[in-house]
């Protein structure tokens, strides 16, 4: 079984519906932030001012991840009750205890940098039996240039 889950604060990721998040920051992410600032301490001052989009900072890329945290969790645990359902259905034909998840991000800045630590944490808190791995292009992938990691 293969699923995409495309999470970006861009809406129209050119997937369906079901395989997107759009990480919104609401219409006012300035007051948003300004209420609960204390659970954003690795926010730094000088990218406060760009809150709303993630402008290629990584702070703010957190920072649409975590006011969507619970959006993006129960995603993830419905693509994994979905799996867990299949996984029963066929249990003769599926031995493997293990599920693969790879998560592709850039690196470059802005939303996929600020958000794949984060989204590995979600997902093996979600998925506990998971094997994690990335995959990371920065601004010279036109040259080829990419790194592979393995989370867990």
């Amino acid at each position: 079984m293969i699923k995409y889950l495309g999470i970006d604060t861009i809406q129209n990721l050119n997937l369906n519906y079901e395989e997107q998040v759009f990480l919104s920051t609401y219409c006012n992410p300035i007051a948003l932030f300004q209420a609960q600032s204390q659970s954003f301490p690795w926010m730094p001052d000088e990218n406060k001012r760009y809150i709303g989009h993630s402008g290629q900072f990584r702070s703010n890329g957190r920072f649409a991840l975590e006011v969507n945290r619970r959006i993006i969790s129960e995603r993830l645990q419905r693509y994994y009750d979905e799996l867990v359902n299949i996984r029963l259905e066929m249990a003769d034909i599926i031995n493997s205890p293990n599920i693969d998840i790879h998560v592709v991000s850039s690196i470059v800045g802005g939303t996929g940098s600020g958000i794949v630590i984060e989204m590995a944490k979600i997902i093996k808190k979600i998925i506990p039996n998971s094997n994690v791995m990335g995959y990371f292009f920065s601004d010279s992938f036109r040259l080829a240039s990419c790194c592979s990691f393995r989370f867990w």
